[in-house]
């Protein structure tokens, strides 16, 4: 069974409807499977839209990029820091699908990587409200060298840098608003911080 990457639906939520995405995975077709879920949650004409990348691993730092600049009209999405040398910084492209729609960004423990430039990003354009609980904190880069012996050892050769400069390894993304979904509240299909996101935009 292949599990989709990208699963949509428009919540209904205090006389409100919602867009809600969620993100299981970044993979090869991401970009375009994300673009058009939002294309056709914008036509049903929503209030706000929700991202879920909680438990998302991430992977495919372009992507996150890609993604990003779905929702930016311009600036910053992310640097890359290296061990000399200036950062790199990436931009949003430009050419955005939906810039100014309210949004809530849906993280947790278990967002990682691709998943933090994205929410990073976002929060710090002042874009999304991001929603959930710190992030896991996997900005970096890392290189297998292979040693005499048969040992290798791991070196980050570089860093991810939110635009304000935050450090996604060593910090991770924080929430703006915390609210936490406990192993209990997941065995009583209990989400509270979807709750929380269905709330701020229906406001």
């Amino acid at each position: 069974i292949t599990v989709p990457s990208v699963e949509s639906e428009v919540k209904e939520y205090a006389g409100k409807d919602i867009g809600y995405i969620a993100l299981n995975r970044f993979g090869d077709t991401t970009t375009e499977e994300v673009a058009s879920a939002v294309k056709d949650l914008m036509k049903q004409d929503i209030q706000g839209l929700i991202f879920d990348v909680r438990f998302n691993g991430g992977g495919y730092f372009d992507k996150g990029v890609d993604l990003s600049s779905m929702f930016l009209e311009k600036g910053k999405v992310v640097s890359v820091a290296h061990r000399e040398g200036e950062p790199i910084h990436h931009y949003a492209s430009g050419r955005p699908i939906a810039p100014t729609i309210p949004m809530v960004v849906l993280i947790n423990e278990g967002s990682a990587s691709a998943s933090e430039i994205l929410a990073g990003a976002l929060q710090d354009n002042g874009r999304a409200t991001i929603i959930g609980k710190k992030s896991f904190g996997k900005g970096t880069v890392q290189e297998v060298f292979e040693l005499p012996g048969g040992t290798s050892i791991r070196i980050t050769t570089a860093r991810w840098l939110t635009p304000n400069g935050t450090d996604l390894g060593k910090e991770g993304v924080h929430p703006d608003i915390d609210v936490d979904r406990t192993k209990e509240d997941i065995e009583a299909e209990k989400d509270p911080q979807l709750d929380a996101a269905l709330e701020l935009l229906s406001k």
